[in-house]
């Protein structure tokens, strides 16, 4: 049956993508919009809608990470989060469920905690009866944006290159398995609390450069060694780029989600060729 989904950061690379497709589907989708300076959503929106699709925030990988850098993904992430949960506790008709975004962080380091708090603010939600999933996302591949779109050019020339010794992660999801994976978490009342939004298939660093190399027919030649990864990133390319675990979605798997896409290679060849 059709519903109404509200969807915070509807303009952006995800958003968007997930608007066309929700509205494709024969779904109506509200917009709603928030202010990046208070973390104030418009609360009035909400009122009656199905379900809610939380997904505003500061790209983490936008620029080099500093005090205040850190400080505006921290907040841009937890406030928000925080206002709309409040804001949906504090409803007449409440939706059956929220899927706020998460990200694929593990054990410690700033980007843990970032996802920790993150999820926690979802909390008034959830205690206010409202079924909450903390959808964590990898990186997702679409050549209208994200990492793969700063990729292609270098690897279009040959100058692609394998970060460091090649044995992190790359925990990738297609965008259309991310935003079929969204509605799932929608529909699927059985789901609840962390869900990883992934490929069942994560690569390493250097399966995912030679994949990219083979289907633009560019070889890929280059590293880029761990000491040059610290100097031009500093502490977001260790967090990003090093020693990275692999990830596999269990809880999509096990509640039935079938990924269109679950193979790197045939993935990138549909997305660019």
């Amino acid at each position: 049956m059709a519903m109404r989904v509200a969807v915070t950061g509807s303009s952006g690379f995800i958003g968007s993508a997930l608007c066309r497709f929700l509205e494709g589907e024969g779904h109506a989708v509200v917009r709603v919009r928030w202010r990046p300076d208070s973390g104030r959503v418009e609360a009035d929106k909400l009122e009656g809608s199905d379900a809610v699709v939380h997904l505003a925030g500061e790209n983490i990988a936008s620029r080099r990470w500093d005090a205040r850098q850190k400080a505006a993904i921290l907040v841009s992430r937890t406030v928000p989060t925080a206002r709309l949960a409040q804001a949906l506790a504090g409803l007449r008709s409440k939706p059956k469920v929220l899927v706020s975004a998460s990200a694929l962080a593990q054990g410690e380091g700033f980007l843990a905690e970032v996802c920790r708090k993150w999820e926690a603010a979802a909390g008034p939600a959830a205690e206010a009866g409202v079924r909450v999933v903390n959808l964590r996302i990898g990186m997702v591949l679409s050549p209208a944006g994200g990492a793969l779109k700063k990729m292609l050019p270098a690897f279009r020339l040959g100058l692609g290159a394998v970060m460091g010794d090649g044995s992190g992660a790359m925990n990738w999801v297609c965008m259309e398995d991310l935003v079929r994976a969204a509605l799932f978490c929608i529909e699927k009342e059985g789901l609840s609390g962390p869900v990883s939004a992934t490929s069942p298939n994560p690569a390493t660093q250097t399966e995912f450069s030679r994949a990219l190399g083979r289907v633009l027919r560019r070889p890929v030649l280059l590293g880029l060694p761990v000491p040059m990864i610290r100097l031009l990133f500093g502490e977001m390319g260790e967090e990003l780029f090093l020693g990275r675990p692999k990830v596999r979605p269990s809880e999509l798997l096990e509640a039935g989600f079938e990924f269109y896409y679950p193979d790197l290679e045939s993935a990138l060849r549909w997305l660019l060729d």
